[in-house]
């Protein structure tokens, strides 16, 4: 990704592993218990910068999860994803174990059932679940709530290889855009870096890009801080999830430059 030199990569490595924990797992302070959330968000955006992390103590926070492992498919997707990343180093019998699991759906919920396909993914198993195709198409772009949903959404019609009315959802997408170069929630509200992550994986899914690609840019790298890291919005605290959605971001905006057609990423979450 030749959007960020080398020594910005550095910079945005160095600042999210200052959120590590002694015992660990990663926080959204230095002064506040890990999390699974911001360890996720660390690690992928590790693992999107291409370096290795092998921490034992995480490890093993993570490990200790699997008892109270199902929340939503949210939270089991980001710890299958976090267990399948250390299965690489070698923790295979762990990720065994949550291959093994039963794991049932029943919901419209559109966040819930997009982290469902993503689960069925890595799990790469036979779980199986029901989707009303009836429900997902009778849903608009305005009759969804905000660019998140909205992106799912499109993302669980594309898998499911449904025919829908793509050109509305590009152009309210589009429409989405500020003057700014970031993405709202929703036409004309407030601009934030994981709207506009969202807003450009959508329009990623859908072969298409904002209406202005290099403004849309600039309001990413405006979200840099001083320290290595992103935050939401400019002036505002970096954190470990604004960085993740700050470099996921950086990635689509490349690809559309270099006109890099059809490659999907997995989760912005």
């Amino acid at each position: 990704m030749d959007i960020l030199s080398n020594e910005e990569k550095k910079k945005i490595i160095s600042f999210i592993l200052q959120y590590e924990q002694p015992n660990g797992g990663f926080s959204f302070s230095k002064n506040t218990p890990p999390t699974r959330e911001d360890t996720y968000y660390v690690l992928r955006t590790l693992n999107k910068l291409d370096t290795e992390y092998n921490n034992r103590n995480t490890f093993i926070y993570l490990e200790n999860m699997i008892i109270d492992l199902y929340q939503s498919c949210r939270h089991f997707y980001q710890l299958l994803f976090l267990l399948d990343f250390f299965t690489l180093t070698g923790h295979q019998e762990t990720m065994k174990n949550i291959l093994d699991l039963q794991f049932n759906l029943q919901t419209e919920n559109i966040n819930e059932l997009s982290y469902f396909t993503l689960i069925r993914d890595i799990l790469n198993s036979k779980i199986e679940f029901e989707l009303t195709n009836l429900f997902l198409l009778s849903k608009t772009s305005f009759s969804l709530k905000y660019i998140p949903e909205v992106s799912r959404q499109i993302l669980l019609l594309k898998k499911m290889n449904e025919e829908f009315e793509e050109r509305k959802y590009i152009q309210w997408i589009q429409k989405s855009q500020s003057s700014d170069g970031g993405f709202d929630f929703l036409p004309y509200t407030t601009t934030f870096l994981e709207n506009t992550c969202y807003a450009l994986r959508g329009l990623q899914t859908l072969n298409a890009t904002p209406l202005n690609l290099e403004k849309c840019e600039q309001f990413v790298l405006q979200c840099k801080t001083g320290y290595g890291g992103f935050s939401r919005k400019s002036s505002a605290l970096g954190t470990p999830q604004a960085t993740y959605h700050a470099i996921c971001s950086l990635e689509i905006i490349y690809q559309m430059k270099e006109g890099i057609q059809n490659r999907r990423l997995t989760n912005i979450a």
